[in-house]
Order: C-alpha cells, then sequence, then structure tokens
C-alpha cells in the first residue's frame, strides 16, 4: 500500500511539471502613455489592463511601470523565443539581436516581422537567448553590418489605416479598433464615448487648421456624492439640449474624473445623444519618442480625428488632414 501512494506521488508531480506554462505578456510604462493607449494598442479593455494589476486609479500610471497585460489581448507564443525583450527609445533590430548575441534574421523570424520597423514598448521575443544580453564591446564575428535605417514610406506597414492620406513617417501600431460608441455636439466642441475602452473624449471646438484642448476620462465613472444620473441643471435655451447619462455627469460637475470647467467650455448640447460606430487607431514612430503617443479617431460625422500629447501641456486634438 505505501509504494502505491508513494508511485502515485511520484506520477502527480511528473505530471505538474510537465504541464506548460503559459509567458505572461508585461508592457513598461513610456512617457506620454496612458491606460487607454496602451488598452488599444494590445486589443484589451482598460479595466482588463487596471483588474490584472490591482489599479485602484486606471487614470495613474507612471514611466517605467511594469504592467502585465491580460492573455486575451497577448501576442501568439512562438516556440522558437526563450526570453522576452522590451523595445527601448532608439532601438533597432541590429542593436538588440547584437545584445543578446542572436541575428536581425532570427528575432523577425520569431516575432513575425514583414520588416525591421519596431517601436517603443513593442515586447519581442528573443530566440534562442538565455537571458543574459552579450557585453556590446564584443559582437560576434559573424555577425553581419549595421541594418540601413528603414523609413514607414518606404516599406510597407504591418496594419493599414483605417482612413485616407495617413501620416507620413508612421505606421499603425495595430489594427483599427472599431466600437460602438456614444456622440454628442455641443455650442463649443463635442462629447464622444467609446464603449470598448471606456474612455470618454471631450473636444473643445477650435478654428479649422488649428490644435484645441482634449479632456481623456476613462471609465468607469465614479458619482461624487449628491450627483446622480437623474439630476437636470434646467433651463436649456430653445434648440439647446441638456446631456445626460455619463455625458451629464461629466457635464454637471458630478463626477470623481470630472475636468474643471467642462461644462463652461462646451456649451450647451445642439443634438441629444446618439449611438455611432467609431474607429480608433494609434501610430508607431520606430526609433523615436513618439511610439504609440498619436492616434486617429473616427468621428460621428466620418471625419478623422488627431489626437495626441504634448509634455508638460496636456493632450490636444484637431482635424485630420490638417488644411
Amino acid at each position: 500500500m505505501r509504494k502505491l501512494i508513494w508511485l502515485f506521488l511520484v506520477v502527480s508531480l511528473t505530471l505538474a511539471l510537465a504541464r506548460p506554462v503559459q509567458a505572461q505578456t508585461y508592457y513598461v510604462v513610456q512617457r506620454g502613455d496612458t491606460l487607454y493607449r496602451i488598452s488599444l494598442r494590445f486589443g484589451v479593455s482598460v479595466s482588463a489592463i487596471a483588474a490584472a494589476n490591482g489599479l485602484a486609479n486606471p487614470s495613474l500610471i507612471y514611466v517605467g511601470q511594469r504592467l502585465l497585460i491580460p492573455e486575451t489581448g497577448s501576442p501568439p507564443p512562438t516556440p522558437a523565443a526563450t526570453s522576452q525583450y522590451v523595445v527601448q527609445r532608439g532601438d533597432t533590430l541590429y542593436r538588440i539581436a547584437r545584445r543578446f548575441n542572436t541575428t536581425v534574421a532570427g528575432i523577425m523570424a520569431a516575432n513575425n516581422l514583414k520588416s525591421s520597423l519596431i517601436y517603443a514598448g513593442q515586447i519581442l521575443r528573443i530566440p534562442g537567448a538565455g537571458g543574459n544580453p552579450a557585453p556590446s564591446a564584443t559582437p560576434p564575428a559573424t555577425q553581419p553590418g549595421p541594418t540601413p535605417t528603414v523609413t514607414p514610406a518606404a516599406t510597407p506597414c504591418g496594419y493599414s489605416w483605417f482612413f485616407s492620406n495617413p501620416p507620413t513617417g508612421a505606421c499603425p501600431a495595430t489594427a483599427a479598433v472599431v466600437s460602438q460608441a456614444a456622440a454628442e455636439r455641443f455650442e463649443h466642441g463635442l462629447l464622444l464615448w467609446v464603449k470598448q475602452t471606456d474612455t470618454y473624449y471631450a473636444l473643445n471646438d477650435t478654428a479649422p487648421g488649428s490644435a484645441a484642448r482634449l479632456n481623456i476620462i476613462v471609465g468607469p465613472l465614479t458619482i461624487k456624492p449628491g450627483g446622480s444620473l437623474d439630476n437636470r441643471v434646467g433651463g436649456a435655451p430653445a434648440g439647446r439640449f441638456e446631456p445626460v447619462s455619463g455625458f451629464g455627469l461629466l457635464w454637471r460637475g458630478e463626477a470623481q474624473q470630472y475636468q474643471a470647467g467642462l461644462r463652461t467650455a462646451l456649451g450647451w448640447a445642439t443634438e441629444a445623444e446618439h449611438s455611432i460606430e467609431t474607429k480608433v487607431q494609434c501610430a508607431a514612430y520606430p526609433g523615436t519618442s513618439y511610439a504609440g503617443s498619436t492616434c486617429y479617431l473616427l468621428g460621428p460625422s466620418g471625419e478623422t480625428v488627431r489626437i495626441y500629447h504634448v509634455q508638460y501641456f496636456g493632450d490636444y486634438w484637431e482635424r485630420w488632414p490638417t488644411p
């Protein structure tokens, strides 16, 4: 009987050790990143990333923070890869290959790359690497010379832009995210909510051809004490509307994520809130500090809106293409 028990324990331990371990995908937060931009890049929701990392406030992340990306947004595993590397600003495939004592062709094959274009924050699988980078001062004798700089204009992008007149020198970081949305125009701007990422965009109006401030509010909204979806300000002029639902909470300042001055900046709504389908797609600028910091949004009238972050100043938007 004792022998049978020991045999059972040995078999159970063997099966447990033989069970495949699924690699997890991590992303290192870059300057200008927000959780909604990261969610767009990996095709998962803001709430899923927040839950996977125990973030109480999805709006608070910091440069250098290591985020676990839930499995639903992880790229498919490549059996040939034995370690992962997060692309840093200024990296090229040649430099990464030399650092890990491997080849450019090997990294491209392990990650299904169609070109040598990479971007900051991208997670690469390194084939045949033992996890310790090789000294940069002693590259292997058989290592090919530096790879010539490849510009997006000369190399086809891995994904297609959802709009015409794409930006020069940039490729999409991912395929466009298609989502149900809600929109409402105001006297001085537009409110837009994207369902898939639970993100609100408050676009302050501006003269054609110029940029204007953009407020980005990541949901779910938290109602302040005394606030309610049923509250109303009242007194809308003829032909004007008071926003309701989440738009109303933000407009009245009854959400914890309230952006000061939003009601004054937008004015009254000129139409009722309505449902639309939108698309969101972010740009990747390989080898620069602008990877993923610029995104493009499909507006309620079919127009394309460019949204981007300016360090120390905040978020801005403009109609695309610019005149």
